[in-house]
């Protein structure tokens, strides 16, 4: 059995400490990260009291930021040690096609973009959180660089709608309901058990 005294356990926490001022840019970058959704489901649930300048919202978000940076900053030797297994664990995806970087900065952006525009926007994150089936092969398919995605889009595109004329400011709309119709036409569905959703997994691009 390995003993850890407290002099070995402060040269390994000596050893995954990041020098300074690296350290602090981390955990700024992270806390403004964390900050946004959360500065965005305060701002939807609570009342505007429509002070001058919406100076209300700037003091949540400052607030926001300090509590969140004390927070990491007393986190810190731990947090660390999660980011940088995090971050291998992305590059990792990132070079042999899983979920990586790329991934990570579309969900992250989308989230938020979703965030701002719904009423109960702490409802989008549960949902992130929440294990759904299929989610990678789901993800895949709706992957605009993936050349089979781009290929089944095509296709529809030519196939549906193609006779409607006079419409050019409704042509991305037209193309959509083109691929949702082709897709609409492989889609069998089937009533779930109440309170669940199961979705079984269709070859949607399969030509």
């Amino acid at each position: 059995m390995i003993k850890l005294d407290s002099t070995t356990i402060k040269n390994l926490r000596a050893k995954l400490q990041i020098k300074e001022p690296w350290a602090s840019i981390i955990i700024f970058v992270l806390n403004v990260l964390i900050a946004i959704p959360l500065f965005i489901i305060i701002h939807q649930n609570l009342k505007d009291p429509e002070w001058p300048l919406h100076i209300d919202r700037i003091l949540i978000f400052v607030v926001l930021i300090i509590v969140i940076q004390l927070l990491l900053r007393m986190l810190k030797t731990v947090l660390i040690i999660c980011i940088f297994f995090y971050l291998t664990a992305l590059l990792y995806g990132s070079v042999f096609g899983n979920y990586g970087f790329n991934a990570v900065f579309e969900d992250y952006r989308s989230m938020v973009y979703t965030m701002a525009d719904d009423a109960n926007p702490q409802d989008i994150i549960i949902s992130k959180l929440l294990p759904f089936p299929n989610k990678s092969k789901i993800i895949d398919a709706v992957d605009y660089d993936n050349p089979v995605v781009r290929n089944f889009a095509l296709m529809a595109t030519t196939k549906y709608f193609r006779d409607v004329k006079g419409y050019k400011k409704q042509r991305l709309m037209i193309q959509c309901f083109a691929v949702f119709k082709e897709v609409r036409n492989r889609w069998n569905y089937v009533n779930d058990p109440k309170g669940h959703e199961y979705i079984a997994w269709l070859h949607l691009y399969a030509l």
